[in-house]
């Protein structure tokens, strides 16, 4: 029993350790990164960081280890394969008419060169890909509102891969793919980021509730080692593809005063590659400048909206609430320092501060934590994968706290979280038995 007991604390205690110390390497990197930043207290903002990321390590590990809800009102059994597969084939479909309104017409040398050069991709396409959000294009409007069909699929479909026909399994790979090709059209990496994300965490659970063989899981220790380098190599290009579109090359003179070429890794890299790599991780970093800028900003509340930009943009298009931006950290810091709210990141602790103050960011926090630890928790109790869906969506917060408020950021992603959160309130009453 107390073997048990002790191998289930571990268990539960993985991930809470993994995204502790990634959280602390993040603060890391922005205090040791080649990059210069500006108005902020150094000080205040790095006690500030280590604070937070302390009452989320507290909220993960200090909550108690309770039983999950076993008051189930409804039972539905579901063939697996079935599910999968429509779900796989509507996704496609959404996702191959959002393409569409792209104004790509499945010209093979436009597709190739998009997937070629992320600068162009990026800043063309992606700025088509703003505007849509906004229009009343329908298929545009139906991909945003069902953008959590393509988040429950793959905790399904993995979680439950020995139950599926080799034909879903395919169709299930190419759905994915498809995801992954949206982002690779608009120069983006969050859609690539996502997918890769739901399938490292989705084998990070088979290997804890002990479904894969001992050779399976040496492969798939493999396979995610393989996923992480291949977004690191894409972030890489990606971010030069960007410097080369926009002609900023530092090594060579121009903004020098941003960038210091005389780094670790110049030397073992090269120039370009070591900018690319070094703009890739400070990605992870270079919110912490925002966050700096705007402790310094009195706070003015935004009426419960701050958190989401989705939120404000509903407003302001819905309400006539254009002034709601003015209230906003960001947009007041921008007046300030004249850094652009939307172009760089402010870690995601400045949207949460917009409605509840910067010391109830540290409340927010612990809650995160222990409600991380309960989704896990189900996860290893039933092996739930709306759980799994949702605990992923909750990572993938985590994961961009020190960079933005990414779950609630945009259209598709604000949909998407709320359409999760809403099944996995659904599962808790009516459970669904996957055969």
């Amino acid at each position: 029993m107390l073997m048990y007991k002790n191998s289930l604390n571990n268990k539960l205690n993985g991930p809470g350790k993994i995204l502790t110390y990634y959280l602390y390497f993040t603060l890391a990197f922005f205090i040791i990164a080649p990059f210069e930043v500006y108005y902020i207290n150094y000080l205040k903002t790095i006690l500030y960081s280590i604070f937070s990321w302390l009452l989320f390590a507290i909220g993960y590990f200090k909550s108690k280890n309770y039983k999950t809800d076993k008051k189930i009102n409804k039972i539905i059994s579901i063939n697996t394969n079935q599910l999968v597969f429509l779900l796989s084939i509507i996704i496609i479909i959404l996702n191959l008419s959002y393409i569409l309104s792209l104004g790509y017409s499945l010209n093979l040398t436009n597709i190739i060169n998009s997937l070629r050069d992320f600068g162009e991709a990026y800043f063309s396409k992606w700025e088509i890909a703003k505007d849509l959000q906004f229009s009343k294009n329908i298929s545009v409007q139906i991909y945003t509102i069902t953008a959590s069909i393509n988040l429950l699929n793959v905790p399904i479909g993995i979680l439950n891969w020995n139950k599926l026909r080799s034909l879903t399994k395919i169709v299930l790979s190419f759905s994915m793919f498809m995801r992954m090709i949206l982002g690779y059209l608009t120069g983006t990496l969050i859609n690539i980021f996502v997918v890769i994300i739901e399938v490292i965490i989705c084998i990070y659970a088979l290997f804890m509730l002990d479904i894969l063989p001992k050779k399976k899981k040496i492969i798939m220790i493999y396979f995610i080692f393989v996923l992480l380098l291949i977004f690191v190599i894409l972030g890489t290009k990606a971010m030069i593809d960007r410097a080369d579109y926009l002609g900023w090359a530092p090594w060579q003179g121009l903004q020098r005063w941003y960038y210091n070429p005389n780094n670790i890794l110049t030397p073992i890299l090269g120039n370009k590659i070591s900018f690319g790599l070094n703009s890739f991780l400070w990605y992870f970093g270079h919110g912490y400048e925002g966050l700096g800028q705007c402790l310094e900003l009195p706070f003015v509340w935004t009426y419960g909206i701050g958190h989401s930009r989705a939120l404000m943009e509903y407003a302001d298009q819905y309400l006539g609430w254009s002034w709601i931006l003015d209230r906003h950290y960001l947009w007041r810091n921008y007046k300030v320092t004249g850094r652009h709210p939307l172009m760089y990141w402010p870690t995601a602790l400045v949207w949460i501060a917009a409605d509840v103050t910067f010391i109830g960011v540290f409340i927010v926090l612990f809650w995160i934590g222990r409600f991380t630890k309960r989704l896990w928790l189900e996860i290893l109790e039933r092996g739930n994968p709306i759980s799994l869906a949702l605990f992923i969506r909750l990572v993938i917060l985590i994961i961009f706290l020190p960079m933005n408020m990414q779950i609630f950021q945009g259209r598709i992603m604000w949909w998407g979280s709320i359409g999760i959160i809403l099944f996995w309130l659904i599962n808790k009453k009516v459970l669904l038995i996957f055969r």
